[in-house]
């Protein structure tokens, strides 16, 4: 069951998307939201001065950004207190200077989940690397993370996107876990060349929800059709307010940046999205 859940607070669109199911998750299960800001000092040190401007200049520059980002940082901080306070929930404000996804990561293990907006702005100051943050965040957290774009859809059940491999079977065992699963339908999701295949897979998976008193309906495709695609149109079909996934198909995670399958489901699903490797 979730106790923590540690949210990137950057003011971002998709930062409030972010922001509301956090808000939701830590009221219905009485878990403690931890609002993390990071204050981009490396990128915004990187930001060039005027032309033909003196290093004294650049020193003053970047000093007077850093102040701006960090007031913005605090008010951010402050509304979000407040408005943890006004729902009724524990909430503990903390601000930390470095690289977002270092700064993210570290303080990562003391929690129980990460939930971040699909594109995140942590500097307060410039648009560089937006996309960053949440890469490296997913490839390397020790703790399920949640992308949430700024208009999350309202839907009742959770799809799973399930193809048989060990970080799928990682991430649904992590999803039954915090206890987001009451009151919603499951549907598993499994697609391939072979329907054969797809259908045990499936139904592995069901097996396992049945352990935990979890019904879920199955959904095997015979399918050439990318893992992606099937996903984005089962989301839109089964009116799914989550989807829970691993590395699926055979994705590089071993890569800088994220497979092409789990990628484009962050970029475009417009439900919230939980990623365990």
């Amino acid at each position: 069951m979730l106790r923590t859940i540690l949210i990137g607070v950057d003011g971002s669109p998709d930062g409030e998307g972010a922001f509301e199911v956090a808000i939701s998750w830590a009221r219905e299960l009485n878990a403690m939201l931890v609002g993390l800001v990071v204050i981009d000092a490396p990128t915004i040190r990187q930001m060039p001065a005027w032309p033909l401007a003196s290093g004294e200049a650049q020193k003053a520059q970047d000093e007077a950004l850093i102040a701006d980002a960090r007031r913005r940082a605090e008010h951010a901080l402050e509304r979000f207190s407040i408005r943890c306070a006004q729902a009724g929930i524990a909430s503990k404000p903390l601000e930390d200077v470095g690289v977002p996804y270092e700064r993210i990561l570290e303080e990562s293990v003391r929690y129980d989940l990460v939930i971040l907006g699909r594109r995140t702005h942590f500097n307060f100051a410039t648009a560089h690397g937006q996309e960053q943050t949440v890469e490296r965040v997913i490839r390397s957290s020790p703790r399920p993370v949640v992308t949430v774009t700024e208009r999350p859809t309202a839907g009742d059940a959770i799809l799973v996107a399930y193809d048989g491999s060990p970080p799928a079977a990682r991430a649904l065992q992590s999803f039954v876990s915090t206890g987001l699963t009451r009151g919603h339908e499951v549907v598993v999701l499994t697609a391939g060349t072979d329907h054969a295949e797809t259908a045990r897979q499936a139904e592995r998976a069901v097996d396992f929800l049945a352990h935990h008193d979890l019904r879920a309906r199955a959904i095997p495709l015979e399918t050439h059709e990318t893992p992606a695609l099937v996903i984005l149109r089962y989301v839109e079909l089964c009116r799914a307010g989550m989807v829970v996934m691993g590395s699926f198909g055979k994705p590089a995670w071993k890569d800088l940046i994220l497979g092409s399958v789990t990628r484009t489901v962050v970029r475009e699903c417009t439900a919230p999205v939980f990623l365990f490797h």
